[in-house]
């Protein structure tokens, strides 16, 4: 148990980065921290076994700032290295940030008064999506009715509001399922041993480690604003097919609708797990698309992921006429194996944020 410590405006703040080889992003995302309104910080940089000069950079911005905390580790992965983040903070509030993206001058301002007014566990917010070029390309914004949940409407409003964006249910909450969209309490995290799940075993880390948490959430607030800046890096992006991916995305769709059973949400909360699980389907597909295999592997490799059984097997749980019209297209295509026009689409929805 960590110390009985109310929130107020003037908390430590601990911003935990993972690293990995991001040596031309990195000073960005470091500045932009660096720079915030509200200087309380705590900036603890995890250097995930860089072998570029991404963990250099991170000692540099050390040593002229004291409120820089360096991490240098083995590579295990995203989900590991905010755990190691967590083990490490001593703030009153934990906020993730990947270090290939940065954040608004006012993030932490704005996050934090939002806690300490509406006395919440987790404040969440809004985001843009910025391109190659550096312009913002689109903006998510959080739908909601009011500014502050609790108890019963986590169950009823709140989850359904994370897991079923996709939907155009009418009173229906929309909001992101990112862990860089959050500000915790560090009680909720330490008191209840909270911790990610790895991206090399669990595709999605996020989701199935917001699915664990989501029983200790008693009060939320929402922040009407994108604070974050999510940014496309095309050297992020993987360029060799991964032949479990398929069967991890699989293994984390069973693993989270069994937690759903036993925790008896609803079928629509389901249906939104399953809509998740089919756009890992199409990140996978994207992923097979633009990869640098030979045509004939990438036709064999598509053409499993259509066929996937789990996919087939749990359509039952979509409520069809509520969802967005970009959804029902990607399923329809999908469901009628149209890798033809699955291609043409996809390529030009990546064009976009070139």
């Amino acid at each position: 148990m960590i110390n009985e410590e109310t929130i107020d405006c003037y908390s430590l703040v601990s911003i935990i980065v993972p690293v990995f080889n991001i040596e031309k992003y990195v000073s960005r995302c470091i500045n932009s921290l660096i720079s915030q309104t509200y200087t309380n910080l705590e900036i603890i940089l995890i250097d995930d076994g860089s072998s570029d000069q991404s963990g250099i950079l991170c000692d540099q911005f050390a040593k002229k700032d004291n409120r820089i905390h360096v991490i240098h580790k083995k590579n295990e992965g995203l989900g590991l290295a905010r755990n190691t983040g967590i083990l490490f903070s001593t703030g009153q509030v934990i906020s993730f940030v990947d270090g290939d993206d940065f954040v608004e001058s006012n993030y932490v301002q704005v996050g934090l008064e939002s806690l300490c007014k509406e006395k919440t566990q987790i404040a969440v917010f809004g985001y843009n999506s910025v391109n190659s070029k550096g312009k913002i390309c689109g903006s998510f914004i959080p739908k909601g009715k009011k500014e502050k949940y609790e108890n019963k409407e986590i169950l009823l409003e709140i989850i359904p509001g994370f897991l079923c964006s996709h939907y155009e249910t009418k009173g229906l909450l929309r909001l992101p399922l990112s862990a860089w969209c959050f500000f915790f309490s560090s009680k909720i995290i330490k008191d209840n041993g909270w911790l990610f799940f790895s991206e090399r075993k669990y595709i999605s880390e996020d989701f199935y480690s917001f699915l664990n948490l989501f029983p200790y959430i008693k009060s939320i607030s929402i922040i009407y604003l994108p604070l974050y800046d999510y940014c496309f890096n095309p050297q992020s992006l993987t360029r060799k097919i991964k032949s479990d991916r398929k069967e991890k995305n699989d293994f984390l769709f069973l693993s989270m609708d069994e937690i759903c059973n036993k925790r008896n949400y609803s079928k629509f909360i389901r249906g939104g797990i399953y809509l998740m699980f089919f756009y890992n389907l199409l990140g996978a597909y994207r992923v097979i698309l633009f990869s640098e295999e030979s045509l004939k592997l990438k036709a064999k490799a598509e053409q499993e992921l259509i066929n996937d059984k789990v996919l087939g097997d749990y359509m039952y749980l979509l409520n069809y006429k509520d969802l967005n019209l970009k959804t029902k297209i990607w399923l329809y295509l999908f469901k009628h194996k149209n890798r033809h026009l699955l291609n043409i689409l996809m390529k030009f929805s990546n064009s976009k944020h070139e």
